[in-house]
């Protein structure tokens, strides 16, 4: 009898043991071994994981007994894997090393420049964005990096600026967010003011000054720049930001975010309103903007849909004045002519509506993966709308005949009217929509990047209305007096190569080749015979070579040549 009891004593001890749950803590440290709180610790197989606190510390419990896989994993570190036994409570710290690079630094990974290729760039991180972002545009922020100059319609850097990189006109400097292209594919210019308030949502910018690298959308003469967005917080959150500033300038700001929700999903927002009577007399602007990205986070994979835009309306400030004006006491520097008319009483006015209105929304889906720790891959599509005007007041006395606006001449009495005060309102209406992708490997000595896209521009609509016409009826608002459209499709692929030779000394070599189709088609009042008939094709190799010398950690020496060429 006794051995009956033991056995069946025996019997649920071990049953006891194999249904037991226990605890598994610790604390997660960086190599300064400060905490990292937000870090994410995960027992595969059992979905279970804990998000640590403020002091590093995480604790998960109801671990049944056996043997797991457990990864610890934070933005801007190496995740952390380790096999573990649970046969009671256990305790471990675990320390994680920084990362060169983030994880969804590798959506940019292709078209950005590396600490060992051969050109000149700067990295402007976020903790320096952030602290000098107040509402201006993104070319008043990188004014204190080298080669830039900046300039602003409105004269503080609010609306309509832009910035030359070494001298270099502005329609000549590629942009790209996360990788996709943000230049005008027709006239190759970056609007900024379309995108009111986006350095708040950028991780980090990196400017390559000269051709730089190659990437997607129009060559580089100037300088390549490349922003990429926010990364996910690991914590949940929600912030107001305001600021006031000279010329009446008020920016409000809300944002969100969900943090990591079961370790992997993620809803981040963001809305912004900036206003500014600005420092040019009538160069206000009103802006609004959005920022959302929301998707799933996981060791090696990230799935992000990314959605941002802006709505500007602007009073028109960008013509400038002469040296003559600027000096005249009655005018000064901060005079605007534009809009200017005379009245039936012979009084200077100003138009009040000579305004430039534009929305743009951008969608864009990533997908990117690590296969292993020497490669990775990122494949991203991508869809641009843009729409909206600006309207201009026309007198009589600019010499501008009423035919030009598809409008009869007008008789009064035994007078023909050639000329009258007219407002015109001209229009885009546009969309931009694609694929870019980019492939990573890395050995010991040798990494090779393969990147490319191909993406379209179309349909592309060009029309101007007439809104109002002196001696003319109320019923001729919206009248279109032309219209036209273009299309553009844009290929292109690359390859690059970086080798080291021996310990100190890198080559790199890059070449990329585009293919360009465009047509444009319609009617154009700026041709002589009032028409336009386009169709060009473009075939372009760009090819870079270099040497770069490590001198110390802190010294490189470099040499390089490359071609650029770019469609007209």
């Amino acid at each position: 009898m006794k051995r009956v009891i033991i056995a069946l004593l025996l019997a649920v001890a071990k049953c006891g043991f194999f249904y037991a749950q226990f605890v598994f803590s610790g604390k997660v440290f960086s190599e300064k071994q400060e905490a990292l709180p937000g870090a994410i610790v995960e027992i595969a197989g059992i979905n279970r994981y804990a998000v640590t606190d403020a002091n590093g510390s995480f604790s998960v419990s109801n671990v049944p007994a056996g043997n797991y896989n457990v990864s610890v994993r934070f933005i801007g570190y190496q995740t952390l894997t380790e096999e573990i036994t649970v046969q009671g409570n256990v305790e471990r710290h675990y320390t994680l090393a920084e990362s060169v690079t983030t994880f969804d630094e590798v959506i940019v990974s292709a078209v950005r420049a590396r600490s060992n290729t051969p050109t000149t760039f700067t990295i402007v991180p976020r903790k320096e964005i952030t602290r000098v972002a107040l509402g201006q545009d993104v070319p008043f922020l990188l004014a204190q990096t080298p080669s830039v100059v900046t300039t602003s319609d409105a004269g503080n850097g609010i609306g309509y600026t832009s910035m030359r990189i070494r001298g270099i006109e502005p329609s000549k400097t590629n942009v790209t967010i996360n990788g996709i292209p943000l230049n005008d594919p027709e006239s190759h210019g970056v609007y900024w003011v379309d995108v009111p308030d986006i350095a708040t949502s950028v991780q980090s910018i990196q400017i390559q000054r000269g051709i730089g690298t190659s990437t997607n959308g129009a060559g580089a003469f100037g300088a390549t720049i490349n922003l990429l967005t926010n990364n996910v917080s690991q914590n949940p959150f929600y912030e107001y930001n305001g600021a006031v500033g000279s010329f009446g300038t008020l920016k409000n700001s809300l944002a969100f975010s969900t943090g990591l929700i079961n370790a992997h999903w993620f809803l981040e927002g963001k809305v912004t309103g900036i206003k500014s009577d600005g420092y040019i007399d009538r160069g206000w602007s009103n802006l609004k903007s959005y920022f959302a990205q929301t998707g799933y986070y996981s060791d090696r994979t990230i799935v992000k849909l990314v959605g941002f835009g802006g709505r500007e309306e602007t009073y028109q400030a960008w013509y400038g004045i002469d040296s003559a004006t600027l000096y005249d006491p009655q005018y000064g520097r901060r005079y605007n002519w534009t809009g200017a008319y005379t009245d039936s009483a012979g009084n200077i006015r100003f138009f009040d509506k000579m305004i430039d209105h534009y929305e743009q929304d951008h969608l864009q889906l990533h997908f990117a993966h690590a296969a292993s720790d020497n490669l990775n891959f990122n494949l991203a599509l991508h869809y641009t709308y843009g729409r909206g005007y600006y309207q201009d007041f026309v007198p009589a006395s600019w010499g501008m005949p009423l035919d030009y606006f598809g409008l009869p001449l007008w008789i009064k009495s035994t007078d023909t009217i050639r000329y009258a005060d007219v407002i015109q309102r001209l229009w885009l209406d546009n969309h931009f929509y694609g694929v870019v992708w980019g492939l990573n490997y890395f050995a010991d000595r040798l990494s090779v990047t393969f990147g490319g896209g191909a993406n379209r521009y179309a349909p592309a609509k060009h029309f101007g209305q007439v809104m109002w016409a002196r001696y003319f009826l109320d019923d001729i608002p919206g009248k279109k007096f032309y219209e036209n459209e273009g299309q553009k499709n844009d290929i292109n692929g690359y390859v690059k190569i970086n080798y080291q030779i021996i310990p100190k000394l890198m080559a790199f070599g890059d070449v990329q080749y585009r293919y360009i189709t465009y047509k444009a088609w319609g009617e154009n009042r700026e041709y002589a015979d009032g028409t336009i008939d386009i169709n060009k094709q473009y075939h372009f190799l760009n090819p870079k070579i270099g040497l770069l010398f490590n001198v110390t950690d802190a010294v490189k020496a470099y040499a390089s040549y490359a071609i650029a060429n770019r469609e007209p």
